[in-house]
Parts: C-alpha cells; sequence; structure tokens
C-alpha cells in the first residue's frame, strides 16, 4: 500500500490541462451512471461550524476506483494559523476491496477543485470567444490560489487583468511573479465583481454579502457557496 502527501504531489507537478480531462472523463463516467455515491454523513460536535464529513464512492468507466475521502471543515482554523480544511483518502481494489493507497489529500482537494471550475471555464472561454479575459477572486487562501494558478493555465494570454481581494488583506509575495505585472489588489469585493468576466468565490464566508446582480456574461464561480444573499445565486455556475 502507498502513502502520499501533499509533498509527494506537489513533486508529480501540476498539469492542469490533464486534471481538467479527469474531471471530464469522471463527469461522463457519472451521466452514463457508472458510479456509486452514498449520502455523506456529517460529523458534528463542539461548535456547530465544525464538522467533518466522510464522502465514500465508486467510480467506473475508465477510472475504476473506490474509496473515501474523510474531511475535517473547521472555518475559524485561520485564526490559529492552520488550514481550514484537512483531508485524507483512502482508496481500495473495487475486485477484491484491498486497500491501495492513503492520501493526505488537502492539496488533492484544493486541486480536485479548480479542476471542476477549469472544465466549467473552458467551455465558458469557448462559448464567449473573448479577445480578453478579466478575472475576479475574493478570498486568498489556497483554493483562491489554485484557482488563479488553473485560469491562467486555461486561458493564457488572453488572461488580461487579475483582481483579488481578501478580508485579511494579501501579500504581494504571495502572487505568481509571472502574473503580478497583470494582478491588482482591490480594496473590496465589489471591486472585482463589478470589473470582471470571470469571478470566483474562494471564501470562508459564513453569511451572505454578495447583493447586487452581475455584470451581464459574467461567469460566477460560487465556489465557497455563502458569500451570495439567495435571489443572486441563480446566476452562478456552481
Amino acid at each position: 500500500m502507498k502513502y502520499l502527501n501533499d509533498d509527494h504531489i506537489k513533486a508529480i507537478g501540476i498539469n492542469w490541462p490533464k486534471l481538467i480531462s479527469m474531471v471530464e472523463t469522471t463527469v461522463h463516467t457519472l451521466a452514463q451512471g457508472d458510479y456509486s455515491q452514498p449520502i455523506k454523513p456529517y460529523l458534528r460536535f463542539g461548535k456547530p461550524s465544525q464538522r467533518i464529513i466522510a464522502m465514500p464512492a465508486f467510480v467506473g468507466g475508465e477510472i475504476e476506483m473506490c474509496g473515501i475521502k474523510w474531511i475535517a471543515s473547521y472555518p475559524d482554523n485561520w485564526r490559529k494559523g492552520l488550514p481550514r480544511a484537512h483531508s485524507t483518502m483512502i482508496l481500495n481494489d473495487p475486485s477484491n476491496g484491498k486497500p491501495l493507497a492513503i492520501i493526505e489529500s488537502s492539496l488533492l482537494s484544493g486541486l480536485r477543485t479548480a479542476s471542476v471550475s477549469g472544465l466549467v471555464l473552458q467551455h465558458y472561454a469557448a462559448f464567449r470567444k473573448l479577445d480578453f479575459i478579466r478575472l475576479g477572486i475574493v478570498g486568498w487562501g489556497p483554493i483562491g490560489r489554485l484557482h488563479t494558478s488553473m485560469c491562467a493555465s486555461v486561458l493564457g494570454d488572453k488572461l488580461s487583468q487579475i483582481t483579488l481581494f481578501d478580508l485579511k488583506g494579501i501579500e504581494s509575495n504571495t502572487i505568481d511573479p509571472l502574473l503580478y505585472p497583470k494582478t491588482k489588489i482591490a480594496n473590496d469585493w465589489r471591486e472585482a465583481y463589478r470589473n470582471s468576466d470571470i469571478f470566483a468565490t474562494c471564501t470562508v464566508s459564513n453569511k451572505p454579502y454578495i447583493n447586487e446582480q452581475p455584470p451581464a456574461g459574467m461567469l460566477l464561480l460560487n465556489v465557497s457557496l455563502r458569500d451570495y444573499i439567495a435571489r443572486y445565486t441563480s446566476h452562478s455556475c456552481r
């Protein structure tokens, strides 16, 4: 049985086109019904905002794998200098149940999240056919940074502007030097929201605050799920 941690994943390298292609393969497999995904139980104790979630699944087709993700979400961890989420995966051989790998999967889970957004983004870019695309990101934690990297890979030279905002502020040395010349740090989420073609919420917000209609044609990547006041969520892609 193999053990992999985040350092192993980093050593393998991040190949966004390949990751997005794997997500697309999985989506087609799900559409064919070749999967099993029981309702995930939530383990809650202590603070209501804290939970640990068990996420078992089987995917057939080209993937043919089963396993479980055990992910702890503690929104207040940032106050302790810790990541919001801690994730572990166990993979089993579907033919005999033998455990194949244990993976420290916080980074892997983030790569999955950004790759799902990447698949949506690819179709959006193909449909809109814009020569220049502006990106807005609210929340500059691991998910926000992975989404920025993914968008830069998918859009290439078409990515003309990146506007970032985080309530805790953003240190310039956390921005990819290759992207820094086209990056602006905003003073308010509205600045990123109003001046982007693609807008991704990657926060740990526990209550909605976005109270404006999006500009026409904008792609909303509603990753963190709690940012939009209810009547605006119908416009979001995820």
